[in-house]
This record gives structure tokens, C-alpha cells and sequence, in this order.
């Protein structure tokens, strides 16, 4: 079946179509879309191509899937549960399914959210969070909680003073006489530096960046990003940066696409990252998401326990980590 430009959510839509048409090597009917794959002639072409029909509109769309993205033959649910996971997600939102850890929602359009994480109540939430689960919120902690601490403060101009002489030493081209002196400076703030911290310091071993040394012998230094995490960590408590990362819960208003035409999605929790189509949202309670889009309408979305979800468009692949971390 032929298909006019009208048909589709837009041009570009068309234009992948077009260029699946003329591509194509073996076309396959898999549950609800068409799969186009280009075939060996094309080897050097990176993707393949996925028809459907979008639920909200009634238009089509054609999205494209890495090449790499295998669908068996012979098993029809295999191939559309594989189809979908190449695609960017496992359910339409509108689907029945358990929601549980690891899976990819499409809630509209092609806004997706993955479920990193299901919790039983708020206090599993709380015991969920650590700095090392997320570092982001743990940098904006130390940004806003640790900044008046006097001991932090010094630790952390000694630490860019030391990263500053290491990196001299390492590209410099000085005579041995003044190159020494240097170190002198730098082992005299090391110590200064380690003298803060009560926990082992881990020590590296590096050349010198320059052509003309390539024969010397390594150089000591300490591990002093590893040793300033470590000691933001300590000066951390867990139960300030639980305190801290709950207060930060608000009604939010997440924007992501195309800025002509945006997902907009409302819901109340804490904003792990967000990006042009990416947007990280901690939520300590069962809520409803609302979604509204200038094509797609406006819509809600339940989520029934407290969770740690992640938005994002549709579109190639995702990585396994990114479902499962």
C-alpha cells in the first residue's frame, strides 16, 4: 500500500518512509507496525525502519531502530516484545501489565518512561537514596549545604591548588633544578592537603606529558579527585542529604522535544537531571502524570507506587543499563 505525505505526522515522517521504500530489503508485519530492513546492500546504512500508526492521531510515523536490532522469525510474541524493546520501550500505557522495575512505558506520542525503580512507601524511598546513587543531587547538596564550612572551603583550594601544580609538572619542559623546586611546592601542599583527611589516600603514578621524556621514570602523585569525593562524602551525613533531597520535592513542569512542539508533563516529585530529552523524577508517593502535547492532546497517566522514573523521547535503542541500573 502506497501512502501520500498527508498521511503522516509530518514531512519528515514522509521522507523516512520514502527512503524505507527505496531501501528495502525484506518488509515484515509485526503486531501493530511494519518493519523495513534495508538489507545487506546497504551495509553501511546505520538503521533500519519501523511503520506504525500513532494512537493519538490516527497519523503515521516512521521512527528509525539500530541494525543491530535482531527480530526472530517464527515467534510472533518474541518478535513484537524485541521490536518494541528496539523502539524504546515494552508497553503502550493504555496496556495491562505489572509495573515493576525495568520496564519502558509509552505514555504518549513518543514520550516514554522507564521505571528505574518501584518502592513499597516513602520510606523505602529514603532508604533508596545515597550519594552514590545519585550524584548529581549529591553535588548540588555540597553546593548548597557544605559551602559555609570553613574545613571544606580550605580543602577545596588546597585540592585545586595541588590538581594546578601537578598539571605543571606534568607538561612542563623546565630544567631538572627548577622542576624540583616545583615538587618541593607540590609535596609541601600534599601534605598540607592529607593532613585533613582521616582515611588512607590512594596514590597514582604518572609521566610526564612532553615528548622529550618519554624515558622517565613515573611520578607520585595522589589520587586527589578520589580523595576529595571521599571526604565530601564524610563530611556528608546521610541524614542531612535525605533531608536535603526531600526538600527539594515541588510541582513540576517538564518540557521535552522539539521546542515548536514539546511533551509537557506535570507531576509533583524531585528533578534527578534534566535535558533537552531527558528528565529524572524521584516520586515519593502513588500520582496521577498529566501530559499534554500540541498534537497528541492532553492526557493522564497513573502511577500506582512510589517510584524512580525516567522521561525520554522514543527513538533508537536503549542501552540495558539504561533500563536496569
Amino acid at each position: 500500500m502506497e501512502y501520500k505525505e498527508g498521511d503522516f505526522l509530518s514531512v519528515q515522517h514522509y521522507v523516512r518512509y520514502l527512503i524505507a521504500e527505496k531501501l528495502k530489503a525484506n518488509v515484515r508485519k509485526i503486531d501493530e507496525y511494519v518493519y523495513y530492513e534495508v538489507g545487506e546492500l546497504d551495509e553501511f546504512f546505520p538503521v533500519n525502519f519501523v511503520l506504525g500508526k500513532d494512537s493519538s492521531t490516527g497519523k503515521l510515523f516512521v521512527m528509525p531502530v539500530r541494525r543491530r536490532c535482531y527480530i526472530p522469525d517464527g515467534f510472533p510474541e518474541e518478535a513484537k516484545a524485541k521490536l518494541r524493546r528496539c523502539m524504546g520501550f515494552d508497553y503502550h500505557a493504555y496496556e495491562d501489565f505489572k509495573f515493576t522495575r525495568g520496564i519502558g512505558i509509552r505514555l504518549q506520542g513518543d514520550l516514554v518512561m522507564e521505571v528505574r525503580d518501584v518502592f513499597e512507601d516513602e520510606r523505602e524511598v529514603l532508604s533508596f537514596l545515597s550519594p552514590s546513587n545519585f550524584p548529581d543531587l549529591f553535588n548540588s547538596y555540597v553546593r548548597e549545604r557544605l559551602k559555609d564550612d570553613k574545613e571544606v572551603a580550605e580543602v577545596e583550594r588546597l585540592g585545586s591548588l595541588y590538581v594546578e601544580l601537578m598539571d605543571y609538572v606534568l607538561r612542563s619542559t623546565l630544567p631538572k633544578e627548577k622542576e624540583r623546586a616545583v615538587m618541593r611546592l607540590l609535596r609541601k601542599v600534599e601534605k598540607e592537603l592529607t593532613s585533613h583527611f582521616d582515611f588512607e589516600v590512594v596514590n597514582v603514578y604518572e609521566k610526564k606529558r612532553s615528548v622529550f621524556h618519554r624515558s622517565e621514570k613515573c611520578i607520585r602523585f595522589i589520587d586527589v579527585q578520589g580523595a576529595l569525593e571521599n571526604f565530601r562524602r564524610r563530611k556528608a551525613t546521610r541524614e542531612d542529604f535525605v533531608d536535603y533531597v526531600k526538600s527539594r520535592t515541588q510541582s513540576l513542569a517538564i518540557k521535552l522535544g522539539h521546542y515548536t512542539t514539546p511533551h509537557l508533563i506535570r507531576l509533583k516529585g524531585v528533578l534527578v537531571n534534566a535535558e533537552v530529552n531527558l528528565a529524572g523524577v524521584i516520586m515519593f508517593s502513588p500520582q496521577a502524570v498529566y501530559l499534554s502535547h500540541p498534537e497528541h492532546g492532553e492526557e493522564a497517566y497513573y502511577v500506582p507506587k512510589p517510584s524512580y522514573v525516567l522521561f525520554r523521547l522514543m527513538g533508537m535503542e536503549p542501552e540495558l543499563e539504561a533500563f536496569l541500573l
